[in-house]
């Protein structure tokens, strides 16, 4: 499994079981934000997702920097 953020189109989870053709098998894209909270991203208020971490729980704690902090959980198993 392979957890990745691409800014404005939220996050990513690919499952990596052939390596050579990964396979997208979550998202999670929030809506826009209400307010702006941080300078960036400049121009549309748009969700801005920064970072991720998995944890052993399968918690998986995003970063966006008008939103603030996201704690997801995934349904099916991570590993």
């Amino acid at each position: 499994m392979l957890a990745v953020t691409y800014f404005s189109a939220g996050l990513r989870i690919y499952t990596i079981e052939d390596p050579c053709y990964p396979e997208e098998i979550g998202w999670f894209v929030p809506g826009p934000p209400a307010i702006r909270h941080g300078p960036r991203p400049r121009g549309m208020l748009v969700s801005h997702f920064e970072d991720v971490l998995v944890d052993r729980r399968g918690n998986i704690f995003c970063t966006d920097s008008n939103h603030g902090l996201f704690v997801l959980r995934s349904v099916a198993p991570l590993s």
